[in-house]
């Protein structure tokens, strides 16, 4: 027989077996109460809805083992921060110049492009890189695919002049110049105001 005191140790699938439907029913209440209370916030909620079927127990230390995957030190520091970049392979219409070594990228010749999406879930913001970023090919090892990577780009960029080369196969004070002493993002706003503003122009037009 389950114990009422020891139900964030139970699976689902053990409460649903539970052959005392009073005793279940009082079980699977305070679950259902911790479930609402863990899906309030936006990171815990994929963990409940993915891992269901698992205890209480182990539901929290999924996410609290994740949550320190995805927590920014520097960009953001404290937050809890889903990160989703994109490299792309794109042929040069214009010359350009390398974001990591500096040098031209010539009409014809393949680059990289690199943005990247961060979803702040602590504040509920949503940002991109001001700018994307351009390299030359064989440069994948330098663009984040984290945030803990992008935090750490960011910490290099900004200390870049008192630290040197930090031992690194890349010029960090050199790539400032160019990309900026820091990473620098963009908040992006709702897309409803956009819609917004087109609305009031279009009504202002119409008097």
């Amino acid at each position: 027989m389950l114990r009422v005191e020891e139900y964030v140790m139970y699976s689902l699938k053990e409460i649903e077996i539970e052959p005392d439907s009073v005793l279940k029913r009082q079980i699977l209440t305070l679950r259902n109460l911790d479930l609402e209370r863990m899906s309030e916030d936006r990171f815990a909620r994929k963990f409940v809805e993915n891992y269901s079927q698992c205890s209480i127990y182990e539901i929290e230390q999924k996410i609290e083992l994740a949550s320190h995957y995805y927590e920014s030190q520097s960009l953001f520091p404290g937050d809890t921060v889903l990160f989703y970049p994109t490299i792309t392979e794109q042929k040069a219409s214009c010359e350009k110049t390398c974001d990591v070594y500096g040098g031209k990228i010539h009409i014809g010749s393949y680059y990289l492009r690199y943005q990247a999406f961060m979803e702040n879930l602590t504040t509920g913001k949503k940002y991109v890189l001001k700018r994307p970023w351009i390299a030359e090919m064989g440069t994948y090892d330098f663009f984040p695919s984290n945030i803990s990577e992008m935090d750490s780009l960011d910490v290099a960029l900004k200390t870049a002049y008192e630290l040197g080369h930090l031992n690194s196969r890349y010029d960090y004070y050199s790539i400032s110049t160019r990309i900026g002493a820091g990473v620098y993002v963009t908040k992006l706003g709702p897309k409803n105001k956009v819609k917004q503003k087109i609305r009031e122009q279009k009504r202002k037009l119409a008097c």
